[in-house]
C-alpha cells in the first residue's frame, strides 16, 4: 500500500524518517567536531580534514532537511517548473563526488583538470545508460519515444548508470592515455560517496 494513501501509515513513516534524519545530523556533527579537534592537535592531515568535511557537511544539511519532514518533495518552483529535493540532493552527491575525484587525481599524480574531464565523459553516458537500462527492463509498459526522453517522470537504474559511466571513462582513458585501472580506482570512490549522498534523495522521495 502506498504510504501517501494511508494517513496513519504515512505519519509512522515520517516519524521513522525524522529519527533517521536526527541520526544523520548527529553523526555528521560528531564527524565534523572530531576532525576539527584532531586537526588542531595535528593528528590528521589537511587532506583528511577536507575529505571529511566534503561528506559530513552535505550530510548534515540533508539531515536537517529530513528532520523537517518529507511531506513536500518540491523545494521551490520557477514558473511552472518544480525543483525537487530529490534533484538537489542528487546534484549535491555529484558535486561531492567530483571534488573527491579532484583530490584523488592529485594524490595519484594526475592533472586535477582530468577529474573534471572524467566527470564530463562519465555523467552523460551514465544518464543515457541508466535510462536505457530502465526502459529495456520495462518494455511491457509500451514506451513512446517522447516518454523515453522525459526523465523527469522518473526511471533511472543505477546498474545502467554504472555501465554507461564505465563506457564514458573508457573513452576518456583512450583519449588521454591515462591508465584505465587508475581511472576506475578514482571513479569507484567518487561514485560510492555520490551514491551514499544521493540515496537520501530516494528517502525524501519515499522510494527507500
Amino acid at each position: 500500500m502506498n504510504t501517501l494513501s494511508n494517513p496513519e501509515a504515512f505519519a509512522q513513516y515520517e516519524t521513522q524518517v525524522r529519527i533517521f534524519g536526527i541520526i544523520i545530523l548527529v553523526l555528521a556533527i560528531a564527524a565534523i567536531t572530531t576532525v576539527i579537534i584532531l586537526m588542531k592537535q595535528k593528528k590528521i592531515s589537511k587532506d583528511f580534514l577536507y575529505s571529511t568535511l566534503l561528506v559530513a557537511v552535505p550530510c548534515a544539511l540533508i539531515g536537517i532537511r529530513v528532520i523537517c519532514g518529507v511531506s513536500n518533495k518540491v523545494a521551490f518552483s520557477i514558473g511552472n517548473l518544480d525543483i525537487r529535493w530529490y534533484g538537489i540532493i542528487i546534484v549535491t552527491g555529484m558535486i561531492v563526488g567530483l571534488l573527491t575525484a579532484i583530490v584523488l587525481t592529485m594524490r595519484k599524480g594526475i592533472k586535477s583538470d582530468y577529474a573534471l574531464e572524467m566527470f564530463l565523459w562519465a555523467i552523460p553516458f551514465a544518464l543515457v545508460g541508466a535510462r536505457l537500462y530502465y526502459v529495456l527492463t520495462t518494455l511491457s509498459r509500451g514506451w513512446t519515444f517522447v516518454e523515453v526522453l522525459d526523465i523527469r517522470t522518473g526511471g533511472l537504474a543505477i546498474y545502467g548508470g554504472l555501465i554507461g559511466g564505465i563506457i564514458g571513462l573508457f573513452i576518456f582513458h583512450r583519449i588521454r592515455k591515462v591508465p584505465f585501472l587508475k581511472v576506475l580506482d578514482i571513479a569507484a570512490v567518487s561514485v560510492l560517496i555520490g551514491q551514499a549522498i544521493g540515496r537520501y534523495g530516494n528517502l525524501i522521495n519515499q522510494e527507500a
